[in-house]
């Protein structure tokens, strides 16, 4: 599943996802100095679950070992859609985009 996100260039948002009918808090956050983006997650309370980890294309965003109970079953990756294996720019990260935040449900 393709987890929608701002692509107009907002450097700093928040926004609620459902992840196998669970609500999480997604945290999108843009480093001007590194020119990349950080997410974390966290439970409907605000508690941190994982991150703020760097988004890096064709690689799971939040590593088995830095996650905390609470976090979905499954895997959040940063998809590239063509060859460019650059980080996803201020602008490149959305659906039908170079890059998306792509949701793998558990066993698939």
């Amino acid at each position: 599943m393709i987890i929608p996100t701002i692509s107009d260039g907002t450097p700093y948002y928040t926004q609620r996802t459902n992840l196998d009918g669970v609500d999480y808090q997604l945290d999108f956050q843009w480093s001007t100095r590194e020119e990349r983006w950080y997410l974390s997650i966290r439970d409907t309370l605000g508690s941190l679950l994982a991150g703020p980890s760097k988004l890096v294309v064709n690689w799971p965003v939040f590593h088995r070992r830095t996650q905390r109970e609470g976090m979905p079953a499954g895997e959040i990756w940063c998809m590239t859609l063509g060859s460019d294996l650059t980080p996803p720019g201020l602008t490149d990260l959305g659906a039908g985009l170079r890059c998306e935040l792509t949701y793998f449900p558990a066993g698939t």
